[in-house]
């Protein structure tokens, strides 16, 4: 497989995370979340993959999960993606939905399956 499709194929798969964020889709999230998951949000709050399942399920409920991908580099088995977060969500209790963005950086692995999962997300709020 030449590296165009595997980036495609990564690309697609963050596409589907980020709609199944937004759909609260725990099953498919828990599927393509690799179990040694390292995902760390722009506050500086740290989630294995347990943590970040239930912070999905029970924090706060995601109108938009956009990833713009502006770079993407295949490595063997694992994919980099790097680029800009943008979020909208809204916190308990709050009817208004609130805006957030960070530079975000993934990194996808493939399992000996031939599936990819999130291996290691980590954003970070863009410098004032």
């Amino acid at each position: 497989m030449n590296q165009g499709s595997v980036i495609e194929r990564v690309l697609e798969a963050e596409r589907l995370r980020a709609a199944a964020v937004v759909a609260r889709d725990i099953a498919a999230l828990r599927a393509v979340a690799h179990d040694e998951l390292v995902y760390v949000h722009a506050t500086g709050a740290r989630h294995d993959k347990a943590e970040w399942l239930s912070h999905v399920e029970r924090g706060p409920s995601f109108t938009q999960v956009d990833f713009e991908v502006q770079q993407a580099l295949a490595l063997g088995t694992a994919v980099l993606l790097h680029g800009e977060l943008r979020l909208q969500l809204r916190r308990h209790g709050e009817s208004v939905a609130v805006s957030a963005q960070s530079w975000a950086s993934a990194l996808w692995w493939c399992d000996a399956s031939g599936q990819w999962q999130l291996r290691l997300f980590q954003s970070t709020r863009p410098a004032a």
